[in-house]
C-alpha cells in the first residue's frame, strides 16, 4: 500500500510498517517516508508587475519557525534585501499576495526558510517567479534527490550557515546564476508541478 499527503504532520494515523508514505511535510518520521514537493497552485504572476526596486534577495511572509526569526536577524540590515514580515494566514489577503509576487519577481534570490514543516512553498514558487530559491533548513527535505542535484538550481543553507548567508549568495557569479535559473525552469515542470510529481 501507499499513501500521499501534503500536510506537515501527515500521516496522522498509524499505518502498517510496509506502507510507502509519499509526504511533502516531513514532520512524521517513518522508515518508508519518501519526500515529495509541496505542490502550489500556479501563481497569477502576470497580473502583477515587478516591484520598483530590484532586490538582491527577498523574503515575504511570517515567522513560523525559529530559523525564520534567526534569518531575519541576519538579513534585516542589508539595504538590497526585500523583507516584509506579517502574519501569513491560510487565506492570504490580495494585497499581501500582490506584495509577495511583485517583490519576488524583482529578486535575484527568493529566501525559502523552512516553516512549521521541514519545507517551504516558497522553494517551489521561486521557480515560477524567475528567481533562484535559497532553501534554509536545519534538515533539508529534498524530493527526487536520487535523480536531481539540487545545488544545480537551488542554494542550500543550513542553520549554521546563516551568519554567512550574504557572503555565500554573493559568491555565485553571473554565469553560475544563469545556469541555476535555467535549470530551475526545466526541473520545475518535470518534477515540481502536480502532473510532474505524479508522473515521478
Amino acid at each position: 500500500y501507499f499513501t500521499i499527503g501534503q500536510h506537515d504532520d501527515f500521516p496522522k494515523e498509524i499505518l502498517p510498517p510496509d506502507t510507502l508514505i509519499f509526504a511533502a511535510g516531513g514532520n512524521v518520521p517513518h522508515e518508508n517516508l519518501i519526500p515529495i514537493p509541496l505542490i502550489c497552485s500556479k501563481l497569477p504572476s502576470e497580473k502583477y508587475s515587478a516591484h520598483n526596486n530590484k532586490f538582491f534577495a527577498s523574503f515575504v511572509g511570517s515567522a513560523t519557525h525559529p530559523i525564520r526569526t534567526k534569518m531575519y536577524s541576519v538579513i534585516k540590515n542589508y539595504d538590497d534585501y526585500g523583507i516584509a514580515l506579517f502574519n501569513w494566514m491560510n487565506t492570504v489577503a490580495p494585497q499581501n499576495l500582490e506584495l509577495f509576487i511583485s517583490v519576488s519577481k524583482s529578486s535575484k534570490f527568493v529566501l525559502a526558510p523552512r516553516g512549521y514543516g521541514r519545507n517551504s512553498f516558497r522553494l517551489y514558487e521561486a521557480f515560477q517567479l524567475n528567481s533562484v530559491p535559497v532553501y534554509i533548513s536545519d534538515t533539508h527535505y529534498l524530493p527526487w534527490a536520487d535523480e536531481l542535484n539540487w545545488e544545480d538550481f537551488c542554494v542550500l543553507i543550513t542553520e549554521d550557515d546563516l551568519p554567512d548567508l550574504d557572503k555565500i549568495l554573493r559568491s555565485i557569479d553571473d554565469e553560475k546564476y544563469k545556469n541555476m535559473l535555467n535549470t530551475g525552469k526545466e526541473v520545475y515542470e518535470k518534477y515540481f508541478t502536480l502532473e510532474g510529481m505524479f508522473q515521478n
